[in-house]
């Protein structure tokens, strides 16, 4: 069942979210949105761990994650 966008906050999923420009997006996103961070190289705190170029694994995250954005 999908949630109903007006009771919750939209959710968003921020690739390199370790690097520069994704923690400032992640930082920037969390004020208004639930943020689904991912990291590349070794799950850090608050952070899934996934790689974008396994494309099964992906869709997988994708469809229990069920980003917004």
């Amino acid at each position: 069942m999908r949630r109903k966008k007006t009771q919750s906050r939209p959710r968003c999923l921020v690739t390199g979210a370790s690097g520069l420009l994704g923690s400032a997006v992640v930082a920037r996103r969390g004020q208004d949105w639930d943020v689904i961070a991912l990291c590349h190289i070794a799950e850090r705190p608050g952070m899934v761990c996934a790689d974008i170029r396994d494309a099964k694994a992906f869709q997988k995250l994708l469809k229990e994650q069920r980003p917004d954005l």
